[in-house]
């Protein structure tokens, strides 16, 4: 039964880059298409087993997949705001460095070089872009914060004591990230 699963959901993954005939690294380029929105599987995914990043060793090797990744992207980015054209995004990294991000539901723990590598890149390349952190509780991790605020991220935390239970508080994020988006528009 599992296999008809994986081959059902396989068959919704798109691409925004035809990538069987290059090296092209697969986690950069697919995507789950749901709708009008793209869910975009930033540390692998299960039907794609060896796109999956494990361990120290694969986070090196996405970290310079997105450094190749961005020197590409930015001199895109670049011509096309010197030609007056639009920019065309092709991956989750467009849309993590030119866009607000929310993160929710992560722990945006230490050794997830990857992302803190592309917040620093965000700051520095796209520093009229935001990005919120929701965290549900009141972990006093020093470092994680001191770098973050480093970042320009905004923490939103939980009232302690207001939600007994996690989903109150994601209901609460999802609509904060509804009105920070209207008025972003």
């Amino acid at each position: 039964m599992l296999p008809q699963r994986i081959g059902a959901y396989r068959s919704e993954l798109k691409r925004t880059r035809d990538i069987y005939e290059s090296k092209e690294p697969f986690r950069v380029y697919q995507y789950f298409d749901c709708g009008d929105k793209q869910i975009w599987h930033v540390h692998g995914d299960v039907a794609k087993l060896s796109s999956m990043v494990m361990g120290h060793f694969h986070y090196g090797m996405l970290i310079r997949e997105i450094q190749d990744y961005t020197a590409e992207m930015t001199r895109r980015y670049r011509a096309c705001q010197s030609g007056r054209i639009d920019y065309q995004p092709y991956s989750w990294i467009d849309s993590f460095l030119m866009g607000d991000v929310y993160i929710l539901g992560m722990g945006m723990y230490l050794c997830e070089a990857d992302l803190w590598w592309l917040l620093c890149c965000k700051k520095r390349n796209f520093p009229g872009t935001h990005v919120y952190f929701y965290e549900l509780t009141k972990e006093d991790d020093r470092q994680k914060l001191m770098l973050m605020e480093a970042y320009n991220v905004e923490v939103i935390r939980g009232i302690e004591g207001e939600y007994k239970h996690q989903m109150p508080f994601y209901h609460r994020c999802m609509e904060d990230i509804r009105e920070k988006i209207k008025m972003a528009q």
